[in-house]
């Protein structure tokens, strides 16, 4: 069974092939457009795995940059476990190129091509 962290990357990917990150997880507050005598607005998601996290459950409130993939997945309900390893791996590969400049369709692709007997 694939980790629903995989599943829902891939989705992301496909509903979104073309779209390009920058090498972090969350839209920092300084470029979200702040709403006079309000509160900060809440944390927006930038990268693949910042959506992924989020759509999992997590709050991006408490996701530390730099964090690699595996360990951001262990602040939702779906921790990558060692019997995981290869999901960790997988999410790792398509942070990695994602953040090198491929698209998220392009990274997610390579992954699958790299982890194709593991998934």
């Amino acid at each position: 069974m694939t980790h629903p962290a995989v599943t829902v990357t891939r989705l992301l990917a496909a509903e979104h092939p073309h779209k390009k990150s920058c090498c972090t997880y969350v839209v920092p507050v300084s470029t979200v457009e702040a709403v006079p005598g309000q509160a900060d607005p809440p944390p927006v998601p930038e990268c693949i795995i910042g959506h992924a996290f989020e759509y999992l459950g997590g709050s991006l409130s408490i996701l530390p940059e730099g964090t690699d993939a595996p360990d951001v997945f262990s602040r939702t309900r779906f921790p990558i476990t060692e019997k995981d390893a290869w999901a960790g791996h997988w999410l790792e590969t398509v942070q990695a190129k994602q953040d090198s400049g491929l698209t998220w369709g392009r990274a997610v692709e390579y992954a699958d091509e790299y982890y194709k007997d593991e998934s």
